[in-house]
């Protein structure tokens, strides 16, 4: 199984290439997973916790220390509880799903770089890479980190018209919002470790297509 791990701004339209990608690897003939953009898109909030915590029970329940080595790389303040507590879940839910074998890409618009990106946000900022890597090698499947590159204006546009509250962002306005923008600008710039670059100020089908035909030249490389 290939994994396609997106990750940028938010806003910057991670879920809608991601899943416009897992239509067109649909029609192509592979079978296809995209649990986070169901999760997001079908579900309403309490529904959306509930599925989430009942798997990040499920992986934790035979992975605790490996999640607590990547809570203490990341350092994040031992005081900030509740924190750590959205960050477990996360991550024990994205890596309950990127362990699975039973399609031929999982497609991820809020995989384990974008996890890395929470945690970092909220911590020191030494060493992105080593959290990541040590995150990735938890993963028994080939990762294509995809980074979806976008201007900070476009995605701050598209934020203020957002009203499903699905980041932190969402919950900030003014300088907080810029400042944490500028913050996970400063992190996707330093998680460039093997990713995939689309650009996407306007063209959805571009990226797509870019990708798409990146994973069908490549096929006999990820589908072994």
């Amino acid at each position: 199984m290939v994994i396609l791990d997106f990750y940028g701004l938010p806003g910057s339209g991670k879920s809608e290439i991601s899943h416009a990608l897992a239509e067109k690897l649909r029609y192509s003939g592979y079978s296809v997973k995209e649990p986070s953009w169901i999760l997001d898109m079908r579900y309403g909030t309490l529904k959306r916790l509930a599925v989430k915590l009942y798997k990040a029970i499920s992986y934790s329940t035979g992975h605790l220390k490996q999640l607590r080595r990547i809570l203490a790389l990341s350092n994040i303040p031992k005081r900030n509880l509740s924190q750590s507590l959205k960050m477990w879940v996360n991550l024990a839910y994205t890596l309950n799903y990127e362990n699975s074998n039973n399609v031929d890409f999982l497609i991820m618009d809020e995989g384990i770089a974008q996890a890395v990106i929470s945690l970092y946000t909220e911590a020191k900022a030494e060493n992105y890479k080593i959290c990541y890597n040590y995150i990735r090698n938890l993963v028994n499947n080939s990762v294509i980190p995809v980074y979806v590159n976008v201007k900070t204006d476009v995605a701050l546009a598209r934020l203020s018209k957002r009203k499903n509250g699905k980041s932190r962002l969402d919950e900030l306005d003014g300088s907080k919002r810029m400042e944490m923008t500028e913050r996970i600008n400063s992190i996707c710039s330093h998680l460039d470790y093997e990713a995939f670059v689309v650009k996407n100020d306007k063209e959805v089908d571009d990226a797509v297509d870019k990708i798409s035909d990146y994973l069908q030249r490549n096929e006999e490389s990820w589908l072994r």
